[in-house]
């Protein structure tokens, strides 16, 4: 029996029994089954014509089966209601009980990394800030994960350092500069002629951030896997302004 047709059927005995679509639908999945999902009941899929995984017949909602259903439902309807009002306070009292948990880890990663949640306090609207409480406010799922850290880390420097006024500008375009620094992001991309190229962000221990662009295999095996984010940068400027600077291709990297 099609799906769509078991939706109206379902309706149909909601209206004249006040039971909530949803609640007649329910019962009607587990007493007759459902239609088959990837044909939603017809038989038929696409240009294969029979379906291939009920093979031609709909999945277990038969026409028989759906009716005898529907007319438990009928029958039982104070007991439908029951069970319905108590599936929903089953299901909110595990949406409170998720909530709780989710704000109680919360409220632990800020007790635990102080740090961390005052740069995330304190750092500027945009993207990046939203991205990190994006990944706070899933901290469950594991999004906060230890790059993130890493750059809420070296945020929380860049706050401390702009708080006394030690930040630098970025070296002049032209200059030779050698450097340490913290690796905070990489990956592959485009540059503006469509050709694809390996970016590294990093953040220097002067307080200027800056990135560049590598095609050198040995090399970006090296930072792949490179066991601390510290490296020595050693390379020309090839562009700055204010406190962000591109390297060069001369661009130098020492773990």
């Amino acid at each position: 029996m099609r799906k769509s047709e078991i939706k109206t059927e379902c309706e149909g005995v909601s209206s004249t029994t006040g039971i909530p679509v949803a609640w007649v639908q329910w019962h009607v999945d587990q007493r007759a089954g459902k239609p088959c999902a990837k044909c939603s009941g017809t038989g038929l899929y696409g240009m294969w014509g029979r379906c291939f995984r009920c093979e031609g017949s709909g999945g277990k909602a038969t026409p028989a089966r759906v009716a005898e259903a529907l007319k438990w439902v009928k029958d039982n309807v104070p007991h439908v209601l029951a069970l319905g009002e108590s599936r929903e306070k089953g299901r909110q009292t595990r949406k409170e009980n998720k909530a709780i948990n989710k704000r109680d880890a919360i409220e632990m990663w800020k007790r635990d990394n102080p740090r961390h949640w005052w740069a995330l306090e304190n750092m500027p609207e945009g993207e990046f800030r939203d991205s990190l409480m994006a990944a706070l406010d899933n901290i469950q799922k594991g999004w906060m994960t230890e790059k993130r850290m890493m750059a809420l880390w070296m945020k929380a420097d860049e706050l401390e350092r702009q708080a006394r006024g030690v930040v630098k500008d970025a070296p002049l375009k032209g200059a030779t500069v050698e450097i340490r620094a913290t690796i905070t992001d990489y990956s592959w991309c485009h540059d503006r002629f469509a050709n694809q190229i390996f970016r590294v962000k990093f953040q220097t221990v002067e307080g200027w951030r800056g990135r560049f662009d590598i095609t050198d295999a040995i090399l970006i095996r090296t930072i792949e896997g490179m066991q601390s984010n510290m490296a020595l940068l050693r390379g020309t400027i090839e562009w700055s302004k204010g406190n962000f600077g591109i390297f060069g291709s001369d661009i130098r990297l020492t773990p």
